[in-house]
């Protein structure tokens, strides 16, 4: 089983807490949607507010005081008849050794635009939105007998954990995965091909929602410490289950090419995965949108979110850690629809089978049996799923903290040597008292403490994490399913 790198995510955030990007601050002067004011960014700044509340229009005016070889498509900016135009009067503050300001007034005649652009340059801005990655796929389609005539170059192949994570992000499972580009001169196309599934996929075959995904990531690679890249819902099209590792993805390549990102979303998962300093919250106000910082992550979520929403789907499981491995899996990959399951935990596998099986004649819950892994011989059946693994829960997740001592020593604050030795006296304990067990040998580490760790170092692994995924795509759909039961 290949490994994700550890801590890795949750080290890449803590990081950017840290780090200035190219733009430190934006000031608004005047503007017809934006109320005056300034605003500071970080190397990776998430907005975040309701639909409407100016968020896109935030990122075009922020963008365009720098240079970019893309137009504002897709951005609801004023329109005078003919044609789209951004207003007001904006200053970006920089962190360069060439360029500290830039003051700018919109609109602007094109010509004017360009020798603006030409003083600016190195700096550049690149938008990303799944509009724009739509467009420029059309078009390029246009050319594809100009193209075609081109092998790709600058090929970029990707190595297998970072392949791993764009499987996650996508739900695809890749042998091979190669960015570059098609075509020559002003005529370059970026390009991406792929093995998955036995069969090769290009940009031409893929869905909107993976090619998105492809044409996000390949843009981010390429970046440098010169280059401000805009995402715009970087949600879009993308199933639930992939939201955070997309995000911790995007974070990763932010911190490594030294771009600077700025993101507006929706998404409650990604903004449960950013950290507070690194969100701001854009609300309207008689002046305008006002953006401010937030200093906590679940007031932000409650001022956005949804009236409470009744419960559509029971999952029964057989005992306490497996429902504490299912919240774990939901609350990764499900957390915008975490309220809509109830996990209960049954006294076995045969009453967890049997009580989904007198739910599931209810017209209006769904209903389905989550057994532990250790229970495939019992066969796959509609109303039964398996969390991740062949084994007991309680050895998969001790094998789990035997496979590295060090980390988890570090993050219970034991000495590692007092683990292993706990770890190596339960190995004839029965699996119900393991963990237990493990806590009576160490002082001031309890059980619950102990597989809280131990589940989490379980999940790291891409393997038993993408099989995660695949079994909280399936829960998902049992909440489409009784939706779509319910309004008949």
């Amino acid at each position: 089983m290949s490994r994700v790198v550890k801590n890795r995510s949750s080290a890449v955030w803590q990081r950017l807490e840290l780090i200035d990007g190219l733009v430190q601050r934006f000031d608004v002067e005047s503007s017809p949607v934006l109320a005056p004011g300034s605003i500071e960014l970080r190397r990776f700044t998430t907005f975040a507010g309701m639909h409407g509340a100016g968020k896109s229009y935030l990122l075009a005016a922020i963008g365009d005081g720098l240079p970019g070889w893309q137009t504002t498509l897709g951005l609801p900016i004023e329109n005078d008849g003919s044609d789209a135009r951004l207003s007001g009067s904006y200053r970006l503050h920089l962190e360069h050794p060439a360029v500290h300001e830039i003051a700018y007034s919109r609109p602007l005649h094109w010509e004017q635009r360009r020798s603006e652009d030409e003083r600016h340059e190195p700096l550049v801005v690149t938008r990303l939105t799944a509009y724009v990655a739509e467009s420029e796929r059309a078009m390029a389609a246009q050319e594809t007998v100009f193209l075609r005539r081109f092998r790709m170059i600058e090929r970029d192949e990707l190595t297998r954990s970072e392949i791993d994570i764009v499987g996650l992000i996508t739900g695809h499972v890749y042998e091979r995965v190669v960015y570059g580009v098609l075509g020559e001169g002003r005529d370059m196309f970026p390009f991406v091909e792929a093995m998955r599934d036995g069969r090769v996929v290009n940009s031409w075959s893929m869905s909107a929602s993976e090619y998105w995904v492809h044409f996000v990531l390949q843009h981010l690679r390429g970046a440098d410490a010169n280059e401000l890249v805009l995402i715009d819902e970087p949600e879009t099209s993308l199933a639930l289950p992939g939201h955070r590792p997309f995000i911790d993805e995007i974070a990763r390549l932010t911190l490594s090419t030294g771009c600077q990102t700025l993101i507006a979303t929706h998404s409650e998962t990604m903004l449960e995965r950013v950290p507070p300093a690194l969100i701001r919250h854009v609300g309207a106000s008689e002046d305008g949108s006002v953006v401010t910082p937030i200093t906590n992550a679940a007031s932000l979520l409650s001022s956005l979110g949804r009236s409470p929403r009744p419960v559509a789907c029971l999952l029964f499981v057989e005992d306490d850690l497996a429902m504490q491995i299912l919240h774990e899996i939901l609350r990764i990959f499900a957390a915008d629809e975490l309220d809509r399951f109830d996990v209960v935990g049954s006294a076995g596998k045969d009453e967890a089978i049997r009580a989904a099986k007198l739910v599931a004649r209810s017209r209006r819950l769904s209903a389905m049996a989550v057994l532990d892994g250790d229970q495939r011989e019992c066969g796959a059946a509609d109303g039964v799923s398996f969390l991740p693994g062949t084994q007991e829960p309680e050895l998969m997740l001790v094998n789990a903290l035997r496979s590295d001592v060090d980390e988890s020593s570090n993050a219970l604050r034991v000495d590692p040597v007092d683990l292993r030795v706990a770890l190596d006296a339960v190995r004839f304990s029965t699996h119900q008292r393991v963990f237990v067990a493990i806590a009576e040998s160490l002082n001031g580490v309890s059980a619950e403490e102990l597989r809280s760790h131990a589940i989490r170092l379980w999940l790291s692994d891409s393997a038993v994490l993408a099989e995660a995924r695949a079994l909280a795509e399936r829960l998902l759909g049992r909440i489409s399913h009784a939706r779509s039961f319910v309004s008949r």
